[in-house]
């Protein structure tokens, strides 16, 4: 980080008539930036605009807007999950969570159209990425299953998630819990590993846990890891990492409180997530093959901690 530096710094205000910001994309071909406004349950406006100047908003270029109505009687209002943009084709695509697959194109030829829907998901989406390449986009369903496409939409994986997937990865307990097992001597604590937990957790689902599931890819598009519940009993959250061929590489051991945010160091080495414990938040690290790898505590007050 010590390498960058900011070079401008801007900030765009709404007015209060407009629809709540979803999204966002960079068009890195002109420095502008990419948004996605609505639905709500008032208006069923969908709406992708362009930013050329933050400091006057009402010079954006509107792109196109549609009614986005929620397909699902359990989904009150639809919403996107992922507004991508490909600078090299000029072309917009938006996963939305009732289960539609949207391309905007801005240049449309007479024999293409500018608004399609290119794919959908009866049961509805939870999560959806593009890879670091923009070559794959990998989708969760409400219906428990792990789509793969390519970038022309056409499906090369579909993979059914089970509770027997926790026997992919057969992580050893070595009984740091336990009393018997533990080195009981003067500085035993300063000699302890600190890559090795001092208990040893049962996966403990959290109470503040709002069952969404989320996706990140490494680096180098070679693998995807998927952060969800497990539809077990009792029910628990856990880490799947995919190869881009779609096949099921190692899937996390138990953690207590593990919370759904989850992101993929970009060399790769490790994979961040969060745990939720009654006073503290912490970050945790898994390693590809699913083994925990540290954590540290998040500096946090109690009225931080409430919100």
């Amino acid at each position: 980080m010590r390498n960058l530096r900011n070079i401008a710094h801007e900030i765009i205000v709404f007015g209060e008539e407009s629809a709540p910001l979803v999204a966002t994309a960079w068009d890195p071909s002109d420095d502008s930036l990419i948004c996605a406004f609505g639905p709500t349950e008032i208006d069923t406006l969908l709406t992708v605009k362009r930013f050329k100047n933050a400091s006057n908003p009402e010079d954006s270029l509107k792109i196109a807007s549609w009614d986005a109505p929620s397909p699902n009687p359990d989904l009150p209002v639809d919403r996107v999950l992922n507004l991508h943009h490909f600078a090299d084709a000029g072309l917009i695509t938006l996963v939305l969570a009732g289960g539609d697959i949207v391309t905007v194109r801005e240049d449309a030829t007479p024999d293409q159209d500018s608004i399609e829907i290119v794919g959908s998901v009866d049961a509805g989406i939870a999560a959806a990425v593009w890879s670091p390449d923009e070559e794959l986009l990998a989708i969760v369903t409400n219906a428990d299953t792990v789509l793969f496409m390519t970038r022309d939409f056409e499906s090369i994986a579909n993979i059914t998630l089970t509770s027997d997937d926790v026997k992919v990865s057969d992580h050893v307990s070595v009984g740091w819990g336990k009393a018997e097992t533990q080195f009981k001597g003067r500085g035993a604590k300063a000699l302890r590993d600190p890559t090795v937990p001092e208990h040893v957790d049962e996966g403990k689902l959290s109470d503040l846990d709002d069952g969404r599931a989320s996706l990140t890819w490494r680096g180098d598009g070679q693998y995807v890891a998927m952060n969800s519940v497990l539809d077990s009993t009792p029910k628990r959250r856990i880490i799947r990492v995919f190869s881009r061929e779609g096949v099921l590489e190692s899937v996390s051991e138990a953690v207590n409180g593990l919370g759904g945010a989850i992101s993929w160091k970009p060399s790769g080495q490790l994979i961040a997530a969060t745990k939720h414990l009654a006073d503290r938040i912490d970050i945790v690290f898994f390693e590809r093959n699913g083994l925990r790898h540290g954590d540290f505590s998040l500096r946090l007050n109690a009225n931080e901690l409430a919100e």
